[in-house]
């Protein structure tokens, strides 16, 4: 079982590295229920002008989450608002850690304590 869920981890993973090749085209269509797909959660800077939530993106698997890659301020919102949940995901992904990059680490970390988690979140 161990094996398996590497494996599935593992193509999730590379589903998301190769679809950010893509990004754009792919940010411009809506999540469906099937297949691999990368919502946009945030796109901006550190800059409050800019009138967007700061660099987030979440790959979602058959229409469940599975990959959150940073966590830029407003993120834990539009994470909310796409209808995701914590405990579907199988791990939070950081490009570096950049205040525009985590901010919402810990609303997101503290939002799965109310969905009652139950299995340990890679980081």
């Amino acid at each position: 079982m161990r094996n398996e869920q590497a494996t599935n981890f593992r193509n999730v993973l590379v589903s998301f590295l190769l679809s950010c090749a893509f990004l754009p085209s792919a940010a411009a269509q809506t999540c469906g229920s099937q297949g691999v797909a990368v919502q946009v959660l945030g796109s901006g800077g550190p800059e409050l002008q800019d009138k967007r939530a700061s660099s987030s993106y979440l790959v979602w698997e058959n229409g469940q989450a599975r990959v959150v890659m940073d966590a830029g301020g407003g993120s834990a919102l539009r994470f909310g608002e796409s209808g995701a949940q914590m405990s579907q995901l199988e791990v939070l992904l950081f490009t570096h850690f950049h205040v525009d990059h985590s901010a919402d680490f810990p609303a997101l970390i503290k939002s799965s304590w109310f969905e009652d988690r139950k299995r340990p979140l890679p980081i």
